[in-house]
């Protein structure tokens, strides 16, 4: 599983926007198994210009659900104010908004039987409050750009799961909504 910030600037050639990058090699086993060691160990020692952090985990549930947490909060929050991260993650009046959408999606998976815990909540803003100040979610470089937007997956989701498990989920009900004429780009 990858944790990038970065752009493709040509096919083949990424462009890394933050030292935040990782790889986690997820399963069962995966901390016993000598070739994931073998190849974190390479990734972590590894001299590239951006640092790229590799991990090994067994859950792989826990891991996604973790990243989404900071993800669906990335992408609502940076579409929503049209702003980067510098600008809405170090805002004391955005901080409510930020706990709410990761206390949500925390509930939900949660609810979906992931093994989350308020820890993961606080993990979560942490690198929220941690990004660089320049940055937004890839559903933002889309929304400015005029394509489809993968809104159904991100707080769409958390939305639709709420209900299912009658939990209520109006930051991502009002995220949803909101950039919902946005969904399939700008000739929809």
């Amino acid at each position: 599983m990858a944790f990038v910030a970065g752009r493709i600037e040509s096919p083949g050639v990424m462009c890394y926007l933050s030292e935040m990058s990782s790889l986690t090699s997820c399963g069962p086993g995966a901390l016993e198994d000598p070739t994931l060691q073998a190849f974190t160990a390479s990734i972590n020692e590894s001299r590239v210009a951006r640092p790229l952090r590799g991990s090994l985990v067994e859950d792989i549930v826990l891991a996604q659900w973790s990243k989404f947490l900071v993800l669906v909060t990335d992408a609502a929050l940076t579409c929503l104010t049209r702003s980067p991260a510098g600008a809405i993650y170090t805002d004391a009046d955005l901080l409510a908004m930020k706990r709410r959408s990761i206390g949500e999606a925390l509930s939900v998976g949660q609810a979906e039987g992931v093994a989350l815990e308020a820890r993961h909540g606080d993990e979560a803003l942490r690198m929220l409050q941690g990004l660089p100040a320049g940055m937004v979610a890839s559903m933002h470089h889309d929304l400015v750009a005029g394509k489809p937007l993968e809104l159904e997956g991100l707080s769409g989701l958390i939305s639709r799961l709420g209900r299912r498990h009658g939990l209520a989920t109006p930051f991502h009900d009002f995220a949803f909504a909101c950039l919902k004429p946005h969904l399939h780009g700008a000739d929809q």
